[in-house]
């Protein structure tokens, strides 16, 4: 999806944080546990506003398909741009282990998460490791995870018996990986093998699923050539099933930044109780970020045997006076807006998963304002959009192991408006900002829609910085209730919801080692957001980065 103001409900089917009003240090955990794998520990902290203004959809596909099942997963992601040592432990607060804070009178260990990267090399020749193994909220879905396995004997030590590399068993994943590569200016090459298990729910009929998983990379870039190709294997943990994925893609830049045009392909075997599936896709893809004259026009344009995707952004800025403004227009259309793989599942599940191949259309406009007021920045935004043939679950029934129905194209036009304003204030070493952002969603499908996203958000937010490397900032926010539909036979309400988050970093001189604390989502109360998944609960998280 392309729509701004639909980034709430498109980002949360994805399992992904909303990204406004983030800390620079910690995103939101705000996901939808119930379809997707946990977020890690490593991604929370890591991610910041660099990428505020950039449109989730429009990042998309830009690079090698590394999805499974059609859904993407940071964890699988290329990793291979790693530099220098990062370490990072957490617990939910409670835990009896690290003794972070007490936790009212629950004696639960609450589970931990552990991370380590590691790269470093000599001239251009550079190697990489990571390690890490999250069991945040693992116990929400562990006896299901066991009694897909078939009651294994946990008290065994080997890594293959506890679905982990180590510590505590059946995790939401714990993956094991390293790499090698040769860098020279833009020039590169890179190879790299991650190795470990995963559970996700799959992404049409929720069903839970775990996978023993391998993948390979291969990445080479000279001049304005690139090449980059994935093999993976998936191995299904308890019930019989397996995937072979073959993915890659070469690119050609005729302009640096600006135009670049290539092939994608995938090959993929699927097999389980209703036998095999084979797919075979090859797809010409281009890519453009032109600039006429102040006016500018990105795209990105698909189209091959098994489905297309357009979608093109034109914008232009400029100032009013000392008021920067920006004006733009967005459109998308595809007859594969999920990127879901419906025949996969059919051949996991032994019964068919269908959806619907009708054309989608999206469309938004946008306009934004930036308004000095002496030591204060007033900024105020508008996006009107609309969505033809929008996308929903149809739900014939529901059970606690997953739903039946199909995804369908609604008749008729979903159609919104997104306003913000925000107040931001700099000083010497501190920023500190308010801002609220009120959305409705209208239209003949609204109530079909898998999700209708909170009508009010609002977040106060601010940062210090002291010269001696010191930071601490914190983040409250609050978001009046939504509505998610379809993953059971009733519709599920979230209530109001309060966030709060502090953190804390500090510079150890020019050593390059930069320690980092966060206490996220103090005001969570251990009570599930979404219908199966796990429960919401205070975070401390530790981390340590080393940069030379």
């Amino acid at each position: 999806m392309i729509l701004l103001a639909l980034v709430a409900l498109q980002e949360l089917s994805r399992g992904e944080p909303i990204p406004w009003a983030e800390s620079p240090m910690l995103g939101g955990c705000s996901q939808d546990a119930a379809v997707c794998l946990v977020r890690s520990s490593w991604e929370i902290v890591r991610l910041d506003l660099a990428g505020r203004g950039l449109d989730p959809a429009l990042s998309r596909h830009t690079g090698l398909d590394r999805s499974l099942m059609g859904r993407e997963f940071p964890l699988l992601g290329q990793w291979d741009s790693l530099s220098g040592a990062n370490i990072l432990l957490g617990n939910e607060t409670g835990d009896q282990v690290l003794q972070e804070l007490s936790s009212g009178g629950s004696k639960e260990n609450r589970n931990p998460a552990t991370c380590a990267r590691l790269a470093g090399g000599v001239g251009a020749w550079r190697g990489f490791l990571r390690l890490e193994q999250v069991d945040h909220y693992s116990d929400a879905t562990r006896s299901e995870r066991i009694a897909l396995l078939g009651s294994p004997d946990l008290s065994l030590t080997s890594p293959w018996n506890r679905r982990a590399w180590f510590g505590e068993n059946l995790p939401p994943y714990s993956l094991a990986g390293a790499g090698a590569g040769w860098r020279k200016g833009e020039d590169l090459t890179s190879v790299s093998f991650l190795d470990g298990w995963i559970w996700q729910h799959l992404p049409l009929s929720d069903r839970l699923v775990g996978w023993e998983i391998q993948q390979a990379d291969l990445e080479v870039r000279l001049g304005e050539i690139r090449w980059e190709q994935m093999a993976r294997s998936l191995d299904r943990m308890g019930p019989l099933g397996e995937q072979r994925t073959v993915a890659g893609l070469v690119g050609w830049q005729a302009r640096k930044d600006q135009l670049e045009t290539g092939l994608s392909w995938r090959l993929e075997q699927s097999w389980g109780p209703s036998g095999s599936t084979n797919l075979v896709e090859y797809t010409p893809w281009i890519r453009h970020e032109l600039d006429f004259g102040g006016v500018f026009w990105s795209g990105t344009h698909e189209a091959g045997p098994d489905g297309h995707l357009l979608k093109d952004s034109v914008w232009t800025k400029g100032l009013a006076g000392l008021c920067p403004w920006r004006l733009g227009a967005k459109a998308q259309w595809t007859d594969h807006p999920d990127n879901f793989r419906p025949e996969v599942e059919s051949s996991l599940l032994g019964r068919r998963v269908i959806r619907s191949s009708r054309q989608q259309g999206d469309y938004v406009l946008e306009a934004n304002l930036d308004v000095p007021a002496g030591p204060i920045r007033v900024g105020l935004g508008c996006s009107p959009w609309l969505v033809a043939a929008p996308r929903s679950f149809k739900l014939d029934s529901a059970t606690d192991q997953g739903r039946f129905g199909s995804m369908q194209a609604l008749e008729g036009i979903l159609m919104g408006w997104t306003q913000e304003a925000s107040l931001t204030r700099n000083g010497s070493g501190w920023e500190s900002q308010a801002g609220l952002r009120y959305s409705i969603q209208g239209g003949k499908p609204e109530s079909r829609m898998d999700f209708s996203p909170p009508r009010w958000q609002a977040h106060l937010r601010g940062q210090a910085e002291h010269p001696l490397g010191l930071s601490a900032g914190m983040r409250l926010a609050w978001q009046s209730r939504a509505v998610v539909r379809n993953l059971m036979a009733f519709d599920w309400t979230h209530p109001p919801r309060w966030s709060w988050d502090l953190w804390l970093g500090q510079k150890l001189g020019r050593s390059g080692f930069v320690g980092k604390a966060a206490l996220l989502d103090l005001t969570a109360s251990d009570q599930a957001d979404f219908p199966g998944g796990g429960q919401r609960r205070p975070r401390l998280l530790v981390s340590l980065d080393w940069h030379p």
